[in-house]
């Protein structure tokens, strides 16, 4: 069964220059699940009407980078026509910011956009360390080192390791371990300055040694702060890593 990983959005932060913040759309036979919905990813989701069968939402964490455009969504999906309803998961903690995005954008007046998140997507908590499933897909989650609590995600029917956002670990290398597709985020070309452990991120050098270590296939970076330093970012993943690397932007797609 063809199994595919489109890149809506890739930027840490913020979108800029046409490139969205993060979000990805993996695609297993008729199952679509979207992972993560940062600002600017519905415009990319959305271009493709095909897309309107999500059959699942994954947000790895509250962070705003990563979630925020879940409203809009909610919005293109109960206005003017209320579509169905998408299941959603993520960490337990997601709910208080879901809560107060429909207390916030809450319009009485029109029942399909009355606490709009709440009705389009009804919503699962999944504490770090327990698996679920979509369907017929199992996914398992680890916690991520990030300031938050953050779901680092497995699909191992399709070995496919999305890292979300957090610092390298012994932890996150065996969980990555064997992948076919790692997909990790990459939010500073170099260490100069930041300090990785305590802000939870990784260098491009350091998720081409997760990627080293864990023995992936392919190696997608993703979640770049600057990339006018993309051709930096490569490099240095490369420089860890001798294996396939990828450097992620919008409308790519990976199928196998």
């Amino acid at each position: 069964m063809k199994s595919e990983l489109s890149i809506l959005g890739c930027r840490a932060g913020a979108p800029s220059r046409n490139i969205a913040a993060p979000g990805y759309l993996l695609t297993h036979g008729n199952q679509q699940i979207l992972i993560d919905c940062g600002p600017g990813v519905v415009m990319g989701l959305t271009a493709d009407a095909g897309h309107d069968g999500l059959s699942a939402i994954i947000v790895s964490h509250e962070h705003a980078d990563h979630c925020s455009d879940l409203l809009a969504l909610a919005y293109y999906r109960r206005f003017p026509v209320a579509l169905p309803p998408v299941p959603l998961y993520g960490p337990p903690g997601l709910k208080r910011a879901l809560d107060l995005l429909d207390e916030a954008f809450d319009i009485p007046t029109l029942p399909t956009l009355s606490r709009p998140l709440a009705a389009a997507f009804p919503f699962t908590p999944v504490p770090a360390g327990q698996g679920f499933t979509i369907g017929a897909l199992h996914v398992d989650t680890m916690p991520g080192q990030h300031p938050v609590e953050t779901l680092c995600l497995r699909f191992p029917d399709l070995g496919v390791v999305y890292t979300a956002d957090g610092a390298l670990s012994d932890a996150l290398v065996d969980f990555a371990g064997g992948a076919r597709l790692l997909l990790s985020e990459a939010t500073y070309p170099t260490p100069d300055g930041h300090n990785l452990l305590e802000h939870g991120h990784m260098t491009a050098f350091q998720a081409g040694t997760l990627a080293r270590e864990a023995q992936v296939e392919t190696l997608i970076l993703t979640h770049l702060s600057d990339y006018s330093q993309a051709a930096l970012t490569y490099r240095e993943a490369r420089r860890a890593f001798g294996g396939h690397t990828v450097l992620a932007s919008p409308g790519l797609h990976l199928s196998w």
